[in-house]
């Protein structure tokens, strides 16, 4: 039998976050920031800093954007990833796209500390394709660097996963 890989959905993504499940988020003007998770709203990255573990996450997030919503307001000591869905790498190439109305997607980062998020390149199919990478580099030097430091951690991978399906070995 072949193995496939199941794209996570934004109400899963709420259930693992904040165990919220099958409900709407919040939303405003999904590209221009302040929507998504409220400042009441614990996620498993709250729970677990209050715990003593460092915990940061790679990969989307799509569960809140702005001021007050990101993964650093929300017990996450850095993130790295696209604020919303991937398929925006796809939407500079359409002709009917209208920069103005949708801005360009961007990577985005921003460490515990920070007043805002940085943005890095922009989310093209290239950057798309090797995010994982980015994702697997960023993780590993945040879990050797807690086990360095002997603190207990937790990090959240959300990889984009576009690989194709193999055949079992087994």
């Amino acid at each position: 039998m072949g193995e496939r890989q199941r794209a996570i959905t934004a109400c899963d993504r709420h259930a693992l976050v904040d165990d919220w499940r099958h409900r709407s988020v919040a939303r405003r003007d999904r590209h221009r920031g302040d929507w998504g998770l409220v400042q009441w709203e614990q996620t498993i990255g709250d729970l677990l800093s209050s715990a003593g573990y460092c915990c940061a996450a790679y990969g989307k997030w799509h569960v809140g954007e702005g001021r007050g919503r990101w993964p650093t307001d929300k017990g996450f000591t850095e993130w790295y990833g696209p604020p919303r869905i991937y398929d925006e790498a796809l939407w500079p190439t359409d002709p009917w796209y209208d920069p103005g109305r949708d801005p360009v997607s961007k990577m985005l980062s921003i460490k515990r500390g920070e007043a805002d998020v940085t943005e890095g390149e922009q989310l093209t199919l290239d950057v798309r394709r090797d995010c994982d990478n980015e994702y697997l580099a960023k993780a590993d030097r945040f879990i050797r660097a807690a086990v360095d430091d002997d603190t207990p951690f937790f990090c959240l991978l959300q990889p984009f996963l576009d690989a194709p399906a193999r055949r079992s070995t087994r």
